[in-house]
C-alpha cells in the first residue's frame, strides 16, 4: 500500500458515511413531498377565492414575511410579476417606518407567516386595514391572530419541519413557496397568459432567445450573406468573411431573390481535403440544394429543435414567395463552443 493511501477500514467509513448520508438526504426529500401531497388534496375554495381576487384586482399584490418566509414571498412575487401580475414584495419593518405609503385601498397584502403570531406581521395588517387593503394570510395554524385578522386564509399546515431537529424552517417554507407557483400558475392560465406575453417580460437572456420569434434574432439585410447563382466560389468565399456577424455560410439566390442553396463549411471540408482546385467553381456547382428554411414566425425554440435533430449549422428564413430574407446561425442561438471555422483557411488558401 503506497504512502497516503487511506486504509481499508477507512475507505469502508467513507462509504458508509456517504450511504447514510444519501439515506437521509432521500427521507428529507420524501418529507417534503409528503408534505405537499397532503396540502394538494386539502385546498378548497378559498384557494380558487384568493386566485379570484389576484386575478381581477386593478391594484397591486404586496407580499411580505419575516425571516425565511420574506425570502419566500420575494420569490412568490417575482413569480406572479413574471406572468403578468403586478406584484412587489415589501419589507414589513420598512413598511411601518414609511413603506406603508406605497399601498392603496385597491391594493392587496398577502403575510406569509408559519406560527400566525409574528408581531411585525399583525401590527402592518393593523395598518393596513386602516387604508383598506385586502389582506390574505398564508399561514400553518389555523385560529392565529394573523388568521382571523384577514380577508381570505390559505392553510398551509400544521406540518412538520425536515429538519431534524424539528426547528430551521424547511417543510413549511417549502409548501409555501409551492403554493405561491400554484397560485401564479393557476392565474397565468385563467389570465390567458402566453409565451409571448412571457416573452415581453423577459427581453434579455437564453429565456428570452427559446420563446422569442425567429424575425426577431435572424441575421438580415447587411448582415445577410447572399450570392447570385453563377457566382465564383473565391468571391463566395470574400462575402462569408466580411459580412457582419461571419455567419460561416453564404445564402445563394437567383436576380429576384428565390432561394437556390447555401453555401457552408460542410460542402467545402470534403472537397477541399482532396484538392484546392476549386476557387473559380461556380457556387451551384458544389452548394447544398436542400438547405433547411424556416418562416420568420416560428419561434427560436423551434429552431432550436430543429438544429439539433438535424445536426445542421444553420436554417435560412424565407417569406411566402421562397424568397431567402434571414439566416439564423447555431451560434445566434447556442452558447456554447463551435467547431472551428475553416472559412479564412480556406481564403488563405484561395489566396495562395
Amino acid at each position: 500500500m503506497e504512502e497516503g493511501d487511506p486504509t481499508p477500514a477507512l475507505r469502508f467509513s467513507r462509504v458508509s458515511t456517504s450511504t447514510t448520508m444519501l439515506c437521509r438526504a432521500r427521507e428529507f426529500l420524501r418529507a417534503e413531498a409528503a408534505a405537499l401531497h397532503h396540502i394538494a388534496q386539502r385546498l378548497d375554495a378559498q384557494f380558487c377565492a384568493v386566485a379570484e381576487i389576484i386575478l381581477h384586482t386593478d391594484g397591486i399584490v404586496f407580499i411580505t414575511g419575516i425571516g425565511k418566509s420574506r425570502l419566500v414571498g420575494e420569490k412568490i412575487s417575482a413569480t406572479l410579476a413574471s406572468t403578468g401580475t403586478r406584484s412587489i414584495a415589501l419589507n414589513p419593518s420598512d413598511a411601518l417606518h414609511g413603506d406603508l405609503g406605497r399601498l392603496r385601498n385597491n391594493d392587496i397584502l398577502l403575510c406569509l407567516s408559519n406560527s400566525g403570531e409574528t408581531e411585525e406581521l399583525v401590527q402592518l395588517v393593523v395598518a393596513a386595514k386602516r387604508l383598506g387593503v385586502t389582506i390574505i394570510a398564508m399561514t400553518g395554524r389555523a385560529g392565529s391572530v394573523l388568521t382571523r385578522m384577514s380577508d381570505l386564509v390559505l392553510e398551509v399546515g400544521p406540518l412538520r419541519e425536515a429538519c431534524p431537529l424539528g426547528l430551521a424552517p424547511t417543510t413549511t417554507t417549502t409548501a409555501q413557496m409551492a403554493v405561491g407557483d400554484a397560485l401564479a400558475l393557476v392565474i397565468l392560465e385563467q389570465r390567458g397568459f402566453s409565451a409571448d406575453d412571457f416573452a415581453r417580460f423577459h427581453p434579455s437572456g437564453s429565456l428570452s432567445k427559446r420563446i422569442s420569434r425567429i424575425r426577431e434574432v435572424m441575421r438580415s439585410g447587411h448582415a445577410l450573406p447572399t450570392a447570385l447563382k453563377g457566382t465564383l466560389i473565391k468571391e463566395a468565399l470574400l462575402t462569408m468573411c466580411s459580412t457582419p456577424g461571419r455567419a460561416g455560410a453564404v445564402v445563394v439566390t437567383d436576380e429576384k431573390g428565390t432561394l437556390l442553396g447555401l453555401l457552408t463549411d460542410r460542402e467545402l471540408q470534403p472537397i477541399m481535403a482532396h484538392t484546392n482546385d476549386i476557387f473559380d467553381t461556380p457556387i451551384e456547382a458544389v452548394m447544398c440544394k436542400d438547405p433547411l428554411t424556416m418562416g420568420p414566425d416560428a419561434s427560436v425554440h423551434a429552431a432550436i429543435d430543429l438544429l439539433q435533430r438535424t445536426s445542421r449549422e444553420h436554417a435560412i428564413i424565407i417569406d411566402d414567395f421562397q424568397c431567402a430574407i434571414g439566416l439564423i446561425a447555431r451560434s445566434d442561438v447556442f452558447k456554447r463552443p463551435r467547431a472551428a471555422d475553416n472559412t479564412e483557411a480556406a481564403m488563405r488558401s484561395s489566396r495562395a
